[in-house]
């Protein structure tokens, strides 16, 4: 099911899929038995096939849009790009991040004091209210890299 992103009959209107969606908002049409990406059903239909390694990106930048006018094919290196000068490809780190539960001044500081060596991982978990795993990656500089 499609529906318009407009209230005129404009081609150039999103034709938005209402149904299932993926994590990454494609929507999502079973065709022959298995799960498809709905734009590139509707790119097949309205343009035509899809050469192998090749992925439908979306002039939009609006993912269940199903407008074959919005579509055009690319490779993974383009689509790398068009990402990126859409402003989608630098994901924010650290405390920047909507989940983060440190700091910049805390990661410096959980590094200072496991380096002395008389402090545990898990003790520095439990007192900073983060995983294991977590107190690993900092102390390690395997996450949080751009704190120095």
């Amino acid at each position: 099911m499609l529906q318009r992103l407009s209230n005129t009959d404009d081609l150039a209107a999103c034709w938005e899929w209402m149904r299932a969606r993926g994590a990454s908002g494609h929507g999502l049409i079973n065709r022959d038995s298995k799960s498809n990406v709905a734009s590139r059903v509707a790119y097949t239909l309205f343009v035509g096939p899809i050469a192998k390694g090749l992925w439908v990106l979306h002039r939009c930048d609006n993912p269940p849009c199903c407008n074959p006018a919005h579509l055009f094919l690319g490779d993974q290196k383009l689509n790398m790009s068009d990402c990126a000068s859409k402003g989608r490809g630098n994901k924010p780190k650290g405390e920047a991040h909507h989940r983060a539960k440190l700091t910049d001044d805390l990661v410096r500081e959980i590094r200072a004091r496991y380096a002395v060596g008389d402090v545990m991982q898990k003790d520095l978990s439990a007192e900073y209210g983060v995983t294991k795993p977590t107190i690993r990656m900092v102390v390690r500089n395997l996450g949080w890299k751009h704190v120095t």
